[in-house]
Parts: structure tokens; sequence; C-alpha cells
């Protein structure tokens, strides 16, 4: 993996060494393509309603992008939003991928060194389940 980047308040943080730098802060999220080589392939951690999916796909830098989130109904995440993401990505469905699962279960479906960059624009960023999430994907 080439970056992990997290939301926080103050921007989007680049937490893995990208061009020999450790940390890079960016301000607008879209900037995260930037650090993403053409034809990269990629992870949407926390995708809501997947505005910033297809915000992503619309420039033709990634080969593919992987979105998850887990739509339990919770924080007003439930199918009618699964339903908006889908729609909102359908036009790109050859180079996108919607799981509806939790971060935990998610991860086994990619291999070690498999993926350029992840974004974790979920409840991971802000200390969901301890910070765990960031630790485990990086």
């Amino acid at each position: 993996m080439k970056a992990l980047f997290a939301r926080t308040s103050y921007g989007y943080e680049v937490l893995h060494k990208v061009r020999g730098r450790n940390t890079v802060w960016v301000k607008r999220r879209a900037d995260v393509l930037n650090f993403v080589r053409p034809g990269g392939v990629g992870v949407e951690l926390g995708v809501a309603a997947g505005d910033f999916s297809r915000q992503l796909l619309s420039r033709p830098v990634l080969s593919k992008l992987y979105g998850v989130d887990r739509y339990f109904g919770d924080r007003g995440h439930d199918d009618g939003e699964y339903a908006k993401a889908q729609r909102q990505t359908a036009e790109f469905a050859d180079r996108y991928s919607l799981l509806k699962q939790t971060f935990d279960e998610a991860l086994p479906t990619f291999a070690d060194e498999s993926l350029d960059f992840i974004y974790i624009d979920g409840y991971a960023h802000t200390g969901q389940e301890g910070g765990e999430t960031t630790r485990q994907w990086a």
C-alpha cells in the first residue's frame, strides 16, 4: 500500500509514507488522487451516499475503487442510503465495487500490498473501535 488517508478536523492526512514523506496534509479530499499512480487501485472506508466515490471515479486515475460501508441503519446509514450510493456510482460499475460490510469483514477481501491507497472517511478516523480500524488497515 502506498498511502493511507484519514479525515481529520484539519484536512486529510496522508498517514503512510508517500514519495519519501511521512505525513502530508491536503485540504480538499479530492486531492488524495494526486498521490495515486495512474491505474491505481484503492478502497474508501465509509461511503455513505457515495458522493466521494463518484467524485473519485469521475477522474480516470483509478482502474478500480472499492467502497466499504455497513449500512446497518445507524447514524442515517441505512438501505436507502446504500441504494443511493449504488445509483451514484452505477455508471462506473466496471471500475467500482460497493461492499455492504463492516470494515473488519471487508479486510480479508484484500491481499497485502494489493491496494495503492486506503481512504478512511468513516467513524474510524474519530476512533471507532478505539482506532483499531486504522491500525488493521495500515
